[in-house]
């Protein structure tokens, strides 16, 4: 394993430890806990919380309903996390074996000519984390400072509960501790599951740049291999059997990205897709309560939901037609390539790639969509009809 690659994976033990953290994959000590763990956390905070929010607006009197309807896209979101937790808590193994697909020989075939690409990737995705995190976290903080400041008679989040906690200074800490906690869980689990899945597809595009670059520069790869076998290339040019090993490995390279696109879509794809349906709604509501509220701290709140919400929809998109772009271009890589000094095997072989990558590598969300800025327009498109909506009966 080089050090490029083996970056690439340390580069997703923090969302590991997020993971285990919140319950979402087993820890090397203590897995016999890890079950109860997890489902405990999915059924108490995840599902419980937005179930007694929604039991309350039910519950409550028709002039109260509006405010609490305000607050509808926390539920949304909290709801989404059963879906997109689902994989992780039932098939935690899988999990690891996503994780742990990078060291394998076939994805670590780079070597010091094309260590640049690994090095620009890890590059944006730390800037595009660091943002990330600056822009989420925003919200957690406006509700700690509520739940510090605000007066001590009204919940962080409108549930339902079969006794009056207001009165009891100890119940009502406690509820509030407890929606906290479930808010928090959410917050960080999140965090790691979108990072995990982004940084999956865009590993995937990487992993497409470098056939491309591969292909283009086939000479640099011979020459370092010889250089590192102390074997020197014949004068008559390079050999061609090594030009069809090089060319062999890019396409078996290409293949094994294309079966972890496909384990990625059948694993995550329904969770991305409840999200990007429930994302509209969010983005509606949100928009809707900014427009008539007039407290900075509650547009600040909403915002960090809106923001967040946004940026998250548009990096699966954005990354999802980078792959698209990356895997359609690589019969442009061949053509830049010298081609036409290799033997009949090669060019057959070459021309039988080209054939093989007109379909591209692609992710869709419940079998539907495909995950790319098209989608992001339509959703934000979905989202601004949906506020016209609301504006008309509210």
């Amino acid at each position: 394993m080089t050090n490029q690659q083996s970056e690439l994976r340390k580069s997703l033990k923090l969302l590991e430890f997020l993971l285990n953290v919140n319950g979402l994959l087993p820890g090397k000590k203590f897995k016999f806990f890890y079950s109860i763990f997890s489902y405990a956390f999915v059924i108490f905070f995840v599902i419980m919380i937005p179930v007694l929010g929604y039991v309350n607006i039910y519950l409550a009197e028709p002039s109260k309903r509006v405010d609490y309807l305000d607050k509808s896209f926390v539920y949304l979101e909290m709801f989404v996390l059963v879906f997109k937790h689902w994989p992780f808590i039932t098939n935690p193994n899988l999990t690891k074996i996503l994780l742990d697909r990078w060291n394998e020989s076939l994805f670590n075939t780079q070597v010091d000519v094309d260590k640049h690409i690994i090095a620009e990737t890890l590059r944006r995705r730390r800037i595009w984390i660091v943002r990330n995190v600056l822009i989420t976290a925003i919200s957690p903080i406006i509700l700690i400072q509520s739940m510090i400041f605000s007066s001590h008679d009204e919940l962080m989040l409108p549930i339902w509960l079969p006794v009056d906690v207001s009165k009891n200074p100890v119940a009502f800490t406690v509820t509030n501790m407890y929606i906290v906690i479930g808010y928090m869980h959410g917050f960080f689990g999140y965090f790691a599951v979108d990072i995990l899945v982004i940084s999956y597809i865009m590993y995937c595009a990487t992993e497409m740049r470098l056939i491309k670059y591969k292909l283009k520069n086939v000479e640099k790869y011979i020459e370092k291999e010889a250089t590192n076998n102390s074997d020197k290339t014949t004068s008559d040019g390079l050999p061609h059997k090594k030009i069809y090993d090089q060319i062999i490995q890019c396409v078996k390279v290409y293949d094994a990205v294309w079966k972890y696109a496909q384990e990625l879509e059948s694993t995550y794809s329904f969770g991305i897709f409840i999200q990007f349906f429930v994302a509209s709604m969010v983005l509606s509501i949100c928009m809707y309560n900014i427009s008539k509220i007039k407290s900075i701290i509650e547009i600040l709140y909403t915002a960090s939901f809106l923001l967040p919400t946004i940026l998250v929809i548009y990096y699966y998109c954005d990354q999802g037609s980078l792959i698209i772009d990356e895997s359609t271009t690589i019969g442009d890589a061949i053509m830049k390539s010298p081609w036409y000094t290799y033997d009949e095997k090669t060019k057959h072989l070459l021309i039988t790639f080209m054939e093989r990558t007109k379909r591209p590598i692609k992710f869709t969300v419940g079998k539907l969509v495909d995950v790319s800025l098209e989608t992001f327009v339509l959703i934000i498109n979905r989202s601004y009809s949906l506020l016209a909506v609301l504006k008309n009966f509210y």
